[in-house]
């Protein structure tokens, strides 16, 4: 189940329009990541919840690429339900245990060594879900909550409070029904005081490690710094498909180290100074001066001449400061 229902409230403007899952990363909607980690697990049925910007939502959802695989967006109309009530409202649609993507994330956690990850801790300790749990993200922008790990690495504990540097939970999972078949139905259910928590007391949450890629999308800072950390990464050392798309969005400015351009963007003017790491997608002239740390979608406004850092989409702008 991929979560897509959420206000985006820390995005805005940038979420006024779009749900944050749809909003790009280099050019890809956020929720695409999530897609081709699915689909790369051999994943055949997908379910998607959405609430904020309901029929916007859900047609943008059905127009990203699934491999193949079906896609059924359950619609809270009247009001959110929240990351567990989201799910209990959908659990009719699952068989058994299914994976658990967060959509406002991007990383590259092996779902498939997730799954039989869990069921080995199924078997040997009873638990109801394993969690995907990220060792601490070195210089990254927000604060998490921690996650402390048994002794012998294979449950979640306990969960400590909100602070940088600590392991946390990536927010993908492996999730069984059992879990969420005694909540009610049709109430907003919080995924951690409800589900998460009271399972860690009870012994239920397994533990995967992951030490790979690792973006959140939860404000302007931290999807600025999303673009910014993508094109640290070498190409040859992302998944296959997000090599592939960024083959076929990105290009590299010419004579202007660490900066790329969507296939389509407007080219630097001559005597321009771009610099990087940054990206840039405008169209209709570029500006002459493009500062490191500095992300931009749509049509070039003069005004904003030299431009960053900072990160703009749809018309609007957030400035930043350096990375």
């Amino acid at each position: 189940m991929l979560l897509t229902a959420g206000f985006g409230t820390r995005l805005r403007p940038f979420t006024e329009a779009c749900a944050k899952p749809l909003l790009p990363l280099l050019g890809v909607p956020i929720a695409q990541y999530a897609a081709d980690l699915l689909g790369a697990a051999g994943v055949k049925s997908v379910v998607a919840n959405a609430h904020w910007l309901l029929d916007r939502t859900e047609a943008g959802l059905k127009g990203l690429d699934w491999g193949g695989a079906k896609l059924t967006v359950t619609r809270e109309p009247e009001r959110i339900l929240g990351g567990a009530g989201g799910i209990r409202a959908a659990l009719h649609l699952f068989n058994g245990a299914f994976f658990y993507v967060n959509g406002d994330i991007v990383c590259d956690v092996d779902l498939a060594a997730l799954g039989a990850r869990h069921e080995q801790l199924r078997r040997s300790h009873g638990v109801k879900a394993t969690l995907a749990v990220m060792e601490s993200v070195p210089g990254a922008a927000g604060v998490y909550r921690e996650a402390r790990i048994s002794a012998d690495g294979e449950r979640l504990s306990s969960f400590g409070s909100l602070k940088p540097g600590v392991r946390f939970f990536a927010g993908v999972a492996v999730l069984e029904k059992a879990l969420f078949e005694p909540l009610p139905e049709g109430r907003p259910v919080d995924m951690y005081d409800e589900v998460l928590l009271p399972a860690s007391v009870r012994g239920e949450l397994g533990v995967h490690l992951h030490r790979g890629i690792w973006f959140d999308i939860g404000d302007a800072r931290l999807w600025r710094d999303a673009h910014v950390g993508m094109l640290s990464r070498r190409l040859e050392d992302l998944p296959l498909a997000w090599h592939r798309r960024f083959g076929a969005e990105l290009r590299p400015a010419a004579a202007h180290p660490g900066v790329f351009l969507s296939t389509d963007a407007a080219s630097p003017p001559e005597g321009a100074r771009w610099e990087g790491p940054s990206f840039w997608s405008g169209t209709g002239g570029a500006p002459k001066k493009l500062a490191a740390g500095t992300v931009w979608y749509g049509p070039h406004q003069p005004q904003r001449d030299p431009l960053g850092p900072g990160i703009g989409w749809g018309g609007n702008w957030v400035g930043l400061g350096p990375v």
